[in-house]
């Protein structure tokens, strides 16, 4: 089973498929691509069956790539009506250079029709990481975990891990979050966003930070000496700013310096608890891999964290 198919024309999107693909990779993502992908075996059969069988559609709307669409034989056309009659997640991915036919062949599916004006991603071979994001971004809108924690380290990974479950904000209990500064919670608008909607819903929301010092201690060998940054001490003083205004937010100061960057979410469901967890991870000394990572009740380390977390939490309580 795949993440997701790519579905492309050969004769003007094959490297931008083969690049999407790999791309998509190195987030973690698998992707299905027919011509590397079939080895053996009726061609009809391993398509639809990898079809049917992947979650997510992305479509490369390449230039030219909609204008056989309708003709007898063509593979475009069959992969696309197949995804369209198994409900999949259709995600275009529209180059620059992409144009609607000027006119349809007869015969051609209203659907594929309307396929451009699908909320797709557009190419931009200057931001390819913010494009593969966005394929990302609207796999997980169906409650897909997909790029997460396997080499993705942008926004659109945390976006996704709170926002799939922020979706019925009555299921949680409450949510746990640790770091040793955390000013970025303060300074990006869309992180700024998530932590206000889970306190305005009145979710309990328990927050560690380092104290000035004990960040201090692992921020200075970080800095950049041309950019600025928010003082460690000004970060405490903005969660308390905000733990000032709701009365389900509790924010205390930890001086165990905090290694790793560390989310959960207490849900209704036990089995739908997550936590992940960003840099150090158990079993895992290398910070190049599994950067960052999701856990599941389910996983081996679960546990683990969150008894780290509830220690951290009591020892910063007899610092208060």
């Amino acid at each position: 089973m795949y993440d997701a198919f790519i579905s492309y024309r050969r004769k003007t999107g094959s490297a931008i498929a083969k690049l999407l693909r790999e791309m998509l990779k190195a987030k973690g993502v698998t992707a299905f691509m027919d011509l590397d992908e079939l080895h053996s075996g009726t061609f009809d059969d391993k398509i639809l069956l990898a079809i049917k069988n992947s979650p997510a559609f992305v479509l490369v709307l390449s230039p030219n790539a909609l204008d056989d669409c309708g003709k007898s034989g063509d593979w475009l056309t069959k992969e696309i009506t197949a995804a369209l009659d198994e409900g999949k997640n259709i995600i275009p991915v529209i180059c620059e250079d992409f144009k609607c036919p000027e006119k349809w062949n007869d015969g051609v599916d209203e659907r594929i029709k309307r396929l451009p004006n699908y909320n797709g991603a557009p190419l931009s071979y200057a931001y390819l990481d913010a494009t593969i994001n966005k394929v990302i971004e609207h796999m997980n809108e169906n409650g897909g975990n997909f790029g997460i924690g396997k080499g993705g380290t942008g926004l659109s990974d945390i976006d996704s891990f709170f926002r799939n479950r922020m979706r019925d904000m009555e299921s949680i209990k409450g949510v746990d979050l640790a770091f040793h500064a955390g000013s970025e919670w303060h300074e990006n608008i869309d992180r700024l966003d998530i932590i206000s909607d889970l306190a305005d819903a009145g979710v309990k929301l328990r927050i560690i930070v380092n104290t000035p010092e004990s960040a201090e201690l692992l921020g200075k060998h970080m800095r950049h000496k041309r950019k600025r940054y928010t003082s460690f001490k000004e970060s405490v003083l903005l969660w308390r700013d905000f733990e000032s205004q709701y009365p389900n937010v509790e924010v205390r100061e930890s001086d165990i310096p905090l290694l790793r960057i560390y989310y959960a979410f207490h849900m209704e469901k036990p089995e739908e608890n997550a936590i992940r967890v960003k840099y150090y991870t158990y079993g895992n000394p290398k910070i190049n891999r599994n950067f960052s990572q999701n856990f599941e009740p389910s996983d081996t380390h679960f546990d683990l964290y969150r008894t780290e977390f509830e220690f951290l939490w009591d020892a910063a309580a007899d610092k208060q």
